[in-house]
Order: structure tokens, then sequence, then C-alpha cells
């Protein structure tokens, strides 16, 4: 999903997926826009990078 967007709704993601990453600093849940993003420019790259050698 953060292939091509930099935000994603919160309803895109299970819960159980989006509380680990969250928890772990990976992910920041914005509760106000409903919407879930990396805590970084960098973690979005390399979550980026992963996405690109998966394929």
């Amino acid at each position: 999903m953060f292939g091509e967007k930099d935000k994603i709704f919160d309803d895109d993601i299970d819960e159980v997926t989006k509380m680990y990453l969250v928890k772990n600093n990976i992910l920041f849940a914005e509760c106000v826009n409903e919407t879930i993003k990396p805590q970084s420019k960098l973690d979005l790259l390399a979550i980026r990078e992963i996405l690109k050698g998966m394929k």
C-alpha cells in the first residue's frame, strides 16, 4: 500500500498488523484523520525498497 501512497486509511490494514507496526514505531496512526503513515521519510523509503525486492 505504501508503494504508491504516503498515507493510507485506517481501514486498509488489519488491526493486529497495525498495532504491531505502531507499537514498534514503524508506522504512526493519526486518530483525527483516521490515517496511517510511516514514522519518517526514511521508513517510507525502506518500505518501498523492501516492496521492490518482493516483486
